[in-house]
């Protein structure tokens, strides 16, 4: 895989302990020898902060490390890739998908990237990407 969409649940892992992260970490390893390219929306910044504050608040992170891997995670070279927004609804309402899934299912085809997630593979937008979703579980 050279290019695709990167779903915030991969980069979340990079930094985490979670059960797939031995697998995103072969990812991660291409990304930053520059093999694979990885796109991601603006939306995907928030999304990373979003899951930081809990793990801040559970006292899971100090908020020193959550600070840092925040702003590690900024200088990532993401291309990032502005959606359609006014396709966003249409999207979410034909795969059955968040608005935020919506906008990573939107560059995915738009881009013809296949769109690299952990989202489980019985989730019906994952189902109906079908080869152009790749599953990290």
């Amino acid at each position: 895989m050279s290019n695709c969409i990167l779903d915030t649940s991969i980069a979340e892992s990079w930094y985490s302990d979670e059960v797939f992260s031995e697998y995103a970490g072969h990812y991660h390893t291409q990304f930053i020898k520059n093999q694979d390219s990885f796109y991601a929306p603006p939306l995907h910044f928030l999304e990373f902060s979003m899951v930081l504050r809990p793990l801040v608040l559970k006292k899971i992170l100090s908020v020193t490390s959550a600070k840092n891997m925040y702003s590690l995670h900024l200088q990532a070279p993401l291309q990032v890739m502005e959606p359609q927004r006014g396709k966003i609804v249409k999207i979410a309402l034909a795969y059955q998908a968040t608005p935020y899934d919506a906008v990573f299912i939107q560059l995915a085809l738009l881009a013809g990237f296949p769109l690299l997630t952990a989202e489980k593979k019985t989730q019906v937008w994952v189902s109906k990407l079908g080869e152009r979703a790749v599953v990290i579980s």
